[in-house]
């Protein structure tokens, strides 16, 4: 989450289209996607949806990720409510770690 997503404008302004879909070609890839669905929904339903759109994406397996780096810190913020808001960060394991989903 702390990565850009995009890149910079220029590189955007810069990139070619063949260089984007070999981009999306090698990653955006059946191995490296979760479809999660919620609401008044029947499996069977999605599942063909889901086929649908996405029966063109490539079936590589999971591209190893870059080890996140922790920072730390501490950010306080006064308002004037009669609640309090915490938000604790730890390492943890890697989104590509077995254990990413139950932990």
């Amino acid at each position: 989450m702390g990565r850009p997503t995009l890149g910079t404008e220029d590189l955007i302004r810069t990139m070619s289209r063949d260089t984007l879909m070999r981009y999306m070609s090698a990653h955006y890839t059946t191995g490296n996607m979760v479809v999660a669905a919620a609401g008044n929904l029947h499996h069977e339903d999605v599942v063909r949806q889901v086929e649908r759109h996405f029966a063109d994406l490539g079936t590589t397996s999971l591209i190893p990720g870059t080890p996140s780096i922790y920072g730390g810190g501490e950010f306080r913020q006064e308002k004037d409510l009669d609640q309090a808001h915490v938000v604790l960060g730890f390492p943890s394991v890697g989104y590509n770690d077995p254990d990413y989903y139950a932990a």
